[in-house]
């Protein structure tokens, strides 16, 4: 299994958030703990605006999702 990039966590978190998802549903989704996940919340997702918090859930704005399309237009 080869290491994942912090670049492909941030994708896959924003991907799974394109329909508003608890922490828990990321973690799982995303194979991340909780502890990984919120570093990746405050450092990076919800800093830049990538994501949005609606109360305990998490929503990818649309910034979020051009960052995600440029990321898989580039990936290939």
């Amino acid at each position: 299994m080869e290491k994942r990039t912090r670049m492909e966590i941030v994708a896959g978190i924003i991907k799974v958030c394109g329909q508003p998802a608890t922490k828990t549903r990321i973690v799982y989704q995303v194979n991340l703990n909780f502890l990984m996940l919120e570093q990746y919340l405050q450092k990076y997702l919800l800093k830049h605006e990538l994501l949005e918090q609606e109360g305990r859930a998490f929503k990818a704005t649309e910034k979020g999702k051009q960052w995600l399309a440029h990321f898989e237009q580039v990936k290939l």
